[in-house]
């Protein structure tokens, strides 16, 4: 694992302002390895990615935190999560007819008006799910829109793609008034942004976090924490792909698996494992599917 795959926290000492700097580099590459995107589309996934994992650390508890949007335009689906703080995988779902000069265009242009949905699904607890329109032209300022109108924290994100990296840094007034008035947060939030607006993309993919942040910050005093790693890492399993099987009627699957030869193949949408299912296989599918129901 690189040792740019991870995230690091830091805290404002003389403002109520947090911010986060994620870089992934393996994790990146291992979650588009499987797939034969355009540019483009690598791009925006990298974007995914990296919010996912920012979202990630603002949890208390482990989980599983996803950012999607669906839409009707050439780019029908594009998804990341984050598992338990450090898992990633992404997928996106488009018209590989068209021509990849059409996803090179502002994200809520491609789009079409569609909506950026968050879901929060904890391992114990209620899911949460949020959703935002796309009145900004990209990612980050989504983002942007979302913290404003759910949670009403200022928000910044810069986002950076390039040479197969990707790298992203959030800045946030966090709520409540126990260091600086909110006049005064909002001035030095302001101070801060024209910090961040000055990063190259080969800056923040290149320099090691610690480096960055002192390049930055460094008349600023500045709580640094631990990072935390981050990896690719698929949650597919036999079990989950034969749960989503047993939606389809029996008599539908046998006689697909009869028309080939006995066994049929599944891959994971994600990673592209492939999974295999003959006769003997569907009692332990649809056995499964029945103790669900009852």
């Amino acid at each position: 694992m690189s040792t740019q795959d991870q995230i690091q926290r830091f805290l404002f000492d003389e403002a109520d302002i947090r911010g986060q700097f994620v870089q992934i580099d393996d994790a990146l590459n291992a979650a588009l390895k499987s797939h034969s995107y355009p540019e483009p589309i690598k791009a925006l996934l990298a974007e995914f990615l990296c919010a996912t994992a920012i979202l990630s650390t603002t949890l208390k508890f482990e989980g599983v935190v996803t950012l999607q949007v669906r839409s009707n335009g050439p780019l029908k689906t594009i998804m990341a999560e984050c598992s338990n703080h450090t898992d990633l995988r992404c997928i996106a779902q488009y018209d590989e007819a068209a021509d990849p000069a059409v996803f090179d265009q502002p994200l809520s242009e491609l789009l079409n008006d569609s909506a950026l949905t968050i879901t929060i699904d904890p391992t114990v607890g209620n899911r949460y799910q949020g959703i935002v329109a796309f009145e900004k032209e990209d990612l980050a300022g989504a983002l942007a829109d979302y913290f404003e109108q759910s949670e009403q924290l200022r928000t910044k994100y810069w986002m950076h793609y390039g040479n197969n990296r990707a790298a992203a840094l959030m800045l946030q007034i966090l709520p409540g008034e126990n260091v600086l008035p909110k006049d005064d947060n909002e001035a030095f939030f302001d101070r801060l942004s024209v910090f961040g607006d000055t990063v190259t993309t080969n800056e923040a993919t290149q320099l090691e976090a610690s480096e960055l942040l002192h390049r930055l910050f460094h008349e600023e005093q500045v709580s640094i924490y631990d990072p935390r790693a981050v990896r690719f890492k698929c949650t597919c399993s036999f079990e989950k792909i034969a749960r989503a099987l047993s939606s389809v009627p029996r008599a539908e699957i046998e006689q697909a698996i009869d028309e080939e030869g006995g066994a049929i193949d599944v891959d994971c949408q994600f990673c592209r494992e492939r999974y295999q299912f003959d006769r003997n296989s569907l009692d332990f599918v649809y056995e499964k599917s029945e103790q669900q129901l009852h």
